[in-house]
């Protein structure tokens, strides 16, 4: 929220996709910004399923996000 704030960008989280198998259902987000022709995902932000992490060998829940920097500026 910071980093968009100080960016002036008015960005909005939306629910993503519940089958996504990196992250627990109901737990991913969307980052979007702009209106009808302009809306733009910018990216992603969610809690990692513990499957995953396991197979990673971590044992302490995780969150992860990515901001698309093109989207950023564009």
């Amino acid at each position: 929220d910071l980093l968009l704030y100080y960016l002036d960008i008015d960005a909005r989280l939306e629910a993503g996709e519940d089958d996504h198998p990196t992250f627990i259902p109901g737990r991913l987000g969307l980052v979007w910004a702009g209106e009808g022709r302009a809306r733009r995902c910018l990216g992603w932000i969610g809690e990692v399923h513990p499957e995953v992490l396991e197979r990673w060998g971590i044992r302490a829940p995780v969150a992860a996000f990515e901001l698309r920097q093109d989207a950023l500026v564009g």
